[in-house]
């Protein structure tokens, strides 16, 4: 019974035990109104996490430019991305969805 006991205290505290998390924020907006990667960099970091600039492209026959960036930050094992910034970049002019793809790091 003990050890029953053990390896559930150990079961949870693994889970609770913060870990790196990676995840992609691509952000779609229409016709060259995207926000600068400077003000998304901000506001990512204001969330206490890590961004950098991954790739962005423009679509000639949509006119629309999406943008990608890398975000760390530490969580419980599978948490998930700070789902308010997509939220938040939503919400700004010119953007038309903001959308997260995780990557696992176990």
């Amino acid at each position: 019974m003990l050890s029953v006991v053990i390896v559930w205290a150990l079961k949870w505290i693994d889970s609770h035990t913060p870990r790196d998390q990676v995840a992609i924020l691509s952000i779609t907006a229409a016709g060259g109104s995207s926000p600068s990667a400077a003000a998304i960099r901000d506001l990512v970091q204001s969330h206490r996490c890590n961004v950098q600039l991954r790739a962005e492209t423009q679509s000639r026959e949509t006119g629309t430019t999406v943008t990608r960036f890398h975000v760390h930050w530490r969580g419980p094992r599978g948490s998930e991305p700070p789902l308010r910034l997509a939220a938040l970049l939503e919400q700004w002019p010119g953007v038309s969805s903001a959308a997260w793809e995780t990557e696992r790091l176990d």
